[in-house]
């Protein structure tokens, strides 16, 4: 991972942002037909803004990777969808997810945000799961939009994250999110997702 693009390869004949990436179309073919670049060359659109961030996750290498791949083989039929961010990390023994803006970074995009952030029970077959750990979803405030999650645990249950920024990218709201499907089992589940 690059702190700042490495374009000392391509620097005399591409052209570049002001952040120092290479400028590329949505399908990330640079000015040369032929040429595509991915990865932390590029920066990638940010869902929920109109803007393009340098964000040199490897999610997002693989991600741009892909698409390049398919736009060779394809003739530029895949764009690019934006990214939500998503990462996750160990801080101690706890571990530490989060999708999309958080209730700090929004105002920056101009986004007014109500956030909502509690414990749950998180029922399981390993009494590790009952740890109690923290979800914070952000959503937006006019048409409360799901813009940004948060959560916190010391069990490594972290594909919820994965979840959520699918809902992120589907603009899932508060409402849509109450009635997301989930399956119910007493030995499993409370009769309601904390989601919901």
């Amino acid at each position: 991972v690059n702190a700042r693009p490495n374009t000392t390869l391509v620097e005399d004949f591409l052209e570049f942002n002001l952040d120092g990436t290479v400028v590329v179309n949505e399908f990330l073919q640079t000015k040369y037909q032929n040429i595509y670049a991915v990865g932390d060359l590029i920066s990638v659109p940010l869902q929920g803004t109109e803007i393009s961030i340098y964000m040199p996750l490897v999610n997002n290498a693989i991600r741009t990777g892909i698409v390049a791949a398919e736009n060779i083989v394809y003739r530029n039929k895949i764009k690019l969808q934006s990214t939500q961010k998503t990462s996750v990390t160990r801080l101690g023994s706890y571990y530490l997810a989060r999708t999309g803006l958080t209730q700090e970074e929004a105002p920056y995009y101009g986004k007014e945000v109500i956030a909502v952030a509690d414990n749950f029970k998180d029922y399981g077959l390993e009494n590790e799961f009952s740890k109690n750990p923290v979800l914070k979803l952000i959503f937006e405030k006019k048409g409360l939009k799901l813009i940004g999650a948060q959560y916190v645990s010391k069990f490594p249950r972290l594909e919820l994250i994965n979840l959520l920024a699918n809902a992120i990218q589907k603009n899932e709201t508060a409402l849509t999110l109450s009635q997301m499907e989930a399956f119910f089992n007493p030995l499993f589940s409370n009769p309601l997702h904390y989601i919901q």
